[in-house]
């Protein structure tokens, strides 16, 4: 049969374009295919992440972990029960002992529960939304020098600790932090001899945290507590900025079973105290605003 010239270029034009609708949906249906099989696989991958990380065997080498890298960062020995994490945003720590560098306990704590807000393995930081200490046993004294007995972790977090720190060394940033049901314990030396302060029923909350220039800022939305003897601090609200040698309160609201304190101001000079805390060369100016108060 004889086919002329017009004809084979239709024939060709119709042949090339069934040609490049058949690659066409080949193309689609194997991106298609890509595409839906790429978020697939993240999600399994991180609910298999989720399923090993909730294996009592990975939690309690993950502890040893924890525990480890805190005791040589801090010199001191430091133990974790467990560890817990829920949608890789929230870590939680049950009963973390610290000791001091006499190996009496410095720091216990029930519960520690962190919301991550975001973290980067490359400018090495971790900035936590909320962090909440549940029953936290405090125990605060001084050797025979004066020394407080966590000396050594303040030396830790020093200013000049952190210039000379490792490009290794994670940086925290923390909005929110509050901690419940806790008990702090002060044992001090005078004349008398050795006398020991106990405050419990301990609650606080503290936001809007920050730190610049050697200066910390916070907000202290509430804070109770109980001498176990014949005072209670039923509520408790600051503007709190501190320095190494100073601390500053403003907007002061202190509330107590037969007293009231709004609106007032409160500067704390603490540079002659020492490293030994001697509370006798502390000097407190206090400007009260609106007061009630009841001796």
């Amino acid at each position: 049969m004889f086919v002329n010239s017009d004809n084979r270029l239709v024939y060709i034009r119709v042949f090339v374009l069934f040609c490049i609708q058949i690659w066409s949906d080949k193309i689609i249906k194997k991106t298609l295919k890509i595409g839906l099989s790429i978020p697939g696989t993240v999600f399994i991958l991180l609910f298999s992440s989720w399923l090993i990380l909730q294996s009592t065997v990975v939690q309690t080498y993950l502890a040893q972990k924890v525990a480890g890298y805190l005791s040589e960062k801090f010199h001191t020995t430091i133990t974790v029960k467990g560890v817990s994490i829920s949608f890789f945003n929230k870590l939680v720590l049950e009963e973390v002992l610290v000791m001091d560098q006499k190996n009496d306990s410095l720091l216990f704590v029930k519960e520690l529960v962190a919301s991550i807000d975001s973290f980067s393995m490359k400018k090495h930081y971790v900035a936590i939304d909320n962090l909440v200490l549940n029953q936290i046993f405090l125990h605060i004294g001084t050797d025979s020098s004066g020394t407080p007995n966590y000396k050594f972790l303040t030396d830790k977090f020093s200013l000049k600790d952190t210039l000379k720190s490792s490009g290794q060394d994670f940086g925290l940033i923390l909005n929110k932090f509050e901690f419940n049901d806790s008990e702090i314990t002060y044992a001090y030396r005078d004349s008398s001899g050795l006398n020991q302060v106990v405050l419990s029923n301990i609650s606080l909350g503290i936001s809007a945290v920050s730190f610049k220039d050697k200066k910390l800022a916070l907000k202290i939305s509430r804070f109770g507590l109980n001498n176990q003897k014949d005072f209670r601090l039923e509520d408790f609200s600051a503007n709190v900025i501190a320095t190494t040698d100073s601390v500053c309160l403003n907007q002061l609201h202190i509330r107590t079973s037969n007293s009231e304190i709004t609106g007032a101001s409160v500067q704390i000079d603490k540079s002659m105290m020492g490293q030994g805390l001697d509370f006798k060369k502390l000097k407190v100016n206090i400007d009260l605003k609106k007061s009630l108060v009841s001796l």
